[in-house]
């Protein structure tokens, strides 16, 4: 089963794959069309692989398990980028980052986050779950509880934060608000003794891949600029940790250039030549930029030397998502040569990661998924340039407009306003200014619906009531909403904007079911895995039960996905 660096085809033979298979109408036709659903495959025989038990009677598996999250990495991405990506290997045999797994490894172009709202958490919560919000729980990166405010998705007062300085600064986070486990925790379902970490510079990024149960799950607090963790995982860092912070504290005020040099790849916005990114470390935005892509391959290179992971035969897991490209699109939207080198940046963190992984356990036996949490939509300046109609909606304005609408028809109520919050395109209304009023809320979420229904820039509202009675617009916008909406945390009503129309705080922003949006690459390398490019559907909860398949555990218990049995060995 397992599948040695040798058995591979050549690079030339899988690029050609690659490139008659972009360049064919297949992969257009299957975006243009949403792959629904997968069609069966015809009833005929197929050969079966013998499977060669060892001498104990186990069954083959991988020793480590590895799900690498690029946060805001569309699927477009590995295509517009790749003349500056390292080559699939160097002279001397050592992995390179997209394009080892582009060539060597089993590439999706046209994965997909199928549901309505596309964002970090929800995102990571896919991957790792195997299943959407509507099962998980985890629909928006924050939503709005009329008793408690506003809650984050990993929010957990309970819990506090190891690792400050400054205790008062703490801020309780756990999987508390996940409503099932993850691939990592099925690992040890089975009576294994799976040992798991977490790395990335935000919370969500890792709790939501290492699970609830991990040897260690950290991130990084910029304003402390260390790694710290929640006392839900532990009460104190791992000595690792401690020394990866030590080294950091050392390098304090130390200056960060990254100069930006040449004419890239000529499919971004152009910047002055002689542009240089200047950070300092300890500054809390040194993160956005390269030097955040180092530091979390620095931590994951440390967790597999100090936790020994892929050690021995049982399948460990490692959890590494990078936020940096994140940080970076908010701000200059994915059109922009500094976004590109972002991209460089995050392919030669993947390299190192690869080369690390290779050099402790060996790729053949090692089982590694690449992916994103989202994609991103462009800025609104570059939309209307390309005569694309967009515009940024300003949400406090909407919900301003809406409290004076409401007023209005249902009368000012003193004490309460009718409208709690608009935000992520979910409308939060006050229950306790009904009850006050005497009004039947179900019509006051009418009318919010109604209000906001003719505006220019939304092509659909719903409200929470039209979804317990599925009175939802048809197609895929229904699909998208039945696997998106979770009540009590979704909004009661719900906006869907207009293609390249966006809403928030930041320039660039990601938060709708369009194919910007949804789509992301998927890249699956190392054990058990069949190389080549593939077209068939594919979404993000397929993740998780395809792991489990060659890690031969069951798959999480809420996982909807499918095992991607096409990119397997035969």
């Amino acid at each position: 089963m397992t599948v040695s660096r040798t058995e591979v085809p050549p690079p030339g033979a899988v690029v050609g794959r690659a490139v008659r298979a972009l360049l064919s109408g297949t992969l257009a036709a299957c975006l243009a069309v949403g792959c629904a659903t997968p069609t069966p495959p015809p009833a005929v025989d197929v050969p079966v692989t013998e499977v060669q038990l060892s001498a104990t009677g186990a069954i083959p598996a991988p020793r480590l398990a590895v799900i690498v999250v690029f946060d805001q990495l569309r699927a477009d991405h590995l295509v517009r980028f790749a003349p500056r990506f390292l080559p699939a290997t160097d002279a001397n045999g050592a992995p390179g980052g997209f394009r080892y797994l582009m060539e060597r490894g089993a590439w999706y172009p046209y994965a997909e986050h199928r549901q309505l709202q596309c964002m970090t958490c929800p995102g990571h919560a896919n991957i790792s779950t195997g299943a959407y919000p509507y099962r998980h729980g985890i629909a928006l990166n924050s939503w709005y509880d009329g008793d408690k405010g506003e809650i984050y998705c990993l929010g957990d007062p309970d819990q506090k934060i190891v690792g400050l300085s400054d205790p008062s600064r703490s801020y309780g986070v756990s999987l508390a608000n996940l409503k099932g486990p993850v691939f990592a925790d099925a690992l040890s379902f089975g009576g294994q003794d799976a040992k798991v970490v977490g790395v990335s510079l935000k919370d969500r990024g890792s709790l939501l891949l290492a699970g609830h149960d991990p040897d260690a799950a950290i991130w990084f607090d910029g304003t402390e600029g260390g790694w710290v963790t929640t006392t839900a995982v532990a009460d104190t860092l791992p000595g690792w940790v401690v020394s990866l912070n030590d080294g950091l504290r050392a390098r304090k005020g130390e200056p960060l250039t990254y100069p930006i040099e040449g004419p890239g790849v000529g499919l971004s916005d152009p910047i002055d030549d002689g542009f240089v990114w200047k950070f300092t470390v300890g500054d809390k935005r040194a993160t956005y930029g390269p030097f955040g892509d180092e530091l979390v391959v620095e931590a994951a290179i440390a967790a597999l030397d100090a936790e020994d992971l892929g050690a021995d035969d049982t399948v460990d897991f490692l959890g590494v998502s990078f936020s940096a490209l994140d940080k970076v699109g908010h701000g200059v939207g994915p059109n922009h040569r500094v976004f590109e080198e972002m991209m460089v940046s995050a392919d030669r963190s993947l390299s190192r990661l690869l080369q690390a992984l290779d050099s402790r356990v060996g790729l053949e036996n090692v089982v590694i998924a690449v992916t994103g949490d989202h994609g991103v939509a462009p800025l609104p300046a570059w939309s209307t340039r390309h005569k694309l109609p967009a515009q940024g909606f300003d949400e406090k304005l909407l919900g301003a407009d809406l409290e004076a609408v409401l007023a209005g028809k249902f009368g000012v109520v003193p004490g309460h306003g009718w409208v709690h919050r608009v935000m992520r395109m979910n409308v939060y209304l006050n229950d306790a200014a009904g009850a006050a009023a005497g009004v039947d809320m179900a019509k006051v979420r009418e009318a919010t619906a109604a209000h906001f229904r003719p505006m220019p820039g939304f092509v659909h509202v719903f409200t929470s009531d039209d979804v317990a009675a599925r009175r939802l617009p048809a197609g895929r916008f229904e699909l998208q909403i039945l696997r998106q909406y979770q009540p009590g945390r979704s909004g009661d009503v719900v906006l869907i904007p207009a293609p390249f129309n966006i809403s928030g705080g930041a320039p660039a922003n990601h938060m709708t079911g369009y194919t910007y949006d949804t789509h992301v690459p998927l890249l699956l390398g190392g054990f058990g895995v069949e190389p080549g490019v593939y077209a068939q559907s594919a979404e993000v909860v397929d993740v998780a039960p395809t792991l489990s398949f060659l890690s031969r555990v069951l798959p999480p218990a809420l996982s909807e996905g499918r095992v991607l049995h096409e990119a397997l060995a035969r």
